[in-house]
């Protein structure tokens, strides 16, 4: 007895021409791979080039700041803030660059934002708003707040010793004016 099971499916001679269901779905394989790569280089072109431009402003910043020229050190900072917020030390420039445009109030509120008073903040920021406050004002209260930023400072950065010289001449100044102490 030869009779065959129904269940078995016997395999039919396939037609010429005709595809089987694995070559319909890999024919198309090798140009969807290619347009993914073609999709990754683009992106990877992108953001090396983003990557260049951000550098070049940051450069162009740094060195406009350095030379004084706040106008385009300002034009600078805000361009790369753009793109990138979360930088303190673009705020930080943006900062120094207002400063030396003379707008005071916009540069102390960035300042208190990347430098808080009562927590760890942007290292350069806080040495620098001791300094300035050490320059301004000679009261107790500003010297208690630019030693709290020294603290601060030195917690971060023991070896800075800029910051140890201000902490030691605000120690000194404070021993002269009180010699009780």
């Amino acid at each position: 007895m030869t009779s065959a099971s129904p269940r078995v499916r016997r395999a039919q001679p396939r037609l010429p021409g005709e595809r089987t269901w694995i070559s319909r779905w890999a024919a198309p394989a090798p140009a969807l791979v290619t347009m993914i790569g073609i999709a990754l280089f683009a992106i990877s072109v992108t953001f090396q080039q983003s990557s260049r431009i951000e550098s070049r402003y940051r450069e162009e910043a740094n060195n406009a700041l350095t030379v004084g020229d706040y106008t385009t050190a300002r034009l600078c900072y805000e361009r790369l803030l753009q793109t990138t917020q979360t930088d303190p030390s673009l705020w930080y420039g943006l900062a120094r660059s207002l400063d030396g445009l003379h707008q005071l109030s916009e540069s102390q509120a960035i300042l208190m934002r990347i430098a808080p008073a009562d927590k760890p903040g942007y290292l350069p920021a806080q040495l620098w708003l001791a300094e300035q406050l050490l320059e301004s004002g000679h009261d107790d209260q500003t010297n208690r707040l630019a030693e709290r930023y020294l603290r601060q400072v030195i917690d971060e950065d023991p070896g800075n010793l800029e910051a140890q010289s201000f902490l030691s001449a605000l120690s000194a100044k404070r021993h002269v004016s009180d010699p009780a102490k």
